[in-house]
């Protein structure tokens, strides 16, 4: 295992022991390393992260494949109030309101959410200061569904839960969107818009 060229580097806030992928992005941009890496100049993305030696710090995108999300995010946006596409280091895309709330420490609690049935329909989900019940998982479709819902279908509001190519997608959707049309729409959006992601 190679060292780490920054010792002092903080740890990932959510994996002891594995340092922050944008921390660590943003100190090789500023030491412009070229020790076998690609540089990071007009969004280029890094070279892959076993060539930097530093274990896996799961998925990382540029700016450019970020806007690009946040482009069929909003384009998406129809039936949800809100929808959020994350992975474990960073928030990619967000849209609706309350969204701009949305820290990735509020989103922590959803990175398990495909591990265990049982945690995930027991813990519920909560966004946004909600807490809704889940009464739906499967993880033996693609992408991975998880959704529920607080108070009933016409007051209360539904969510939905996806992971699909290292990324997370978590949706809020109020009536007339019901369960089954949102989480058709979700599933939709991963195959169709971040396939290529």
């Amino acid at each position: 295992s190679q060292q780490l060229p920054f010792p002092h580097i903080l740890p990932h806030p959510h994996q002891p022991g594995v340092p922050s992928l944008g921390f660590y992005q943003r100190r090789l941009e500023k030491a412009n390393l070229e020790s076998g890496l690609q540089r990071c100049e007009g969004g280029e993305r890094l070279g892959e992260v076993e060539e930097i030696g530093v274990g896996n710090f799961g998925f990382w995108m540029d700016q450019k494949r970020m806007m690009d999300v946040q482009k069929k995010l909003e384009g998406s946006m129809k039936d949800w109030s809100v929808a959020v596409v994350f992975t474990e280091s960073e928030i990619v895309a967000k849209a609706g309101p309350g969204s701009e709330k949305i820290e990735l420490q509020d989103l922590i609690p959803f990175f398990d959410t495909m591990k265990s049935r049982s945690a995930t329909i027991s813990a519920g989900f909560d966004l946004l200061g909600i807490h809704y019940d889940v009464h739906q998982w499967h993880d033996d479709v693609t992408p991975k569904l998880a959704y529920g819902r607080t108070g009933d279908a016409r007051d209360g509001s539904g969510i939905a839960f996806a992971e699909f190519n290292h990324l997370f997608i978590v949706i809020v959707y109020t009536f007339p969107t019901l369960s089954a049309l949102a989480v058709s729409q979700l599933r939709d959006f991963c195959l169709s818009q971040l396939a290529q992601t």
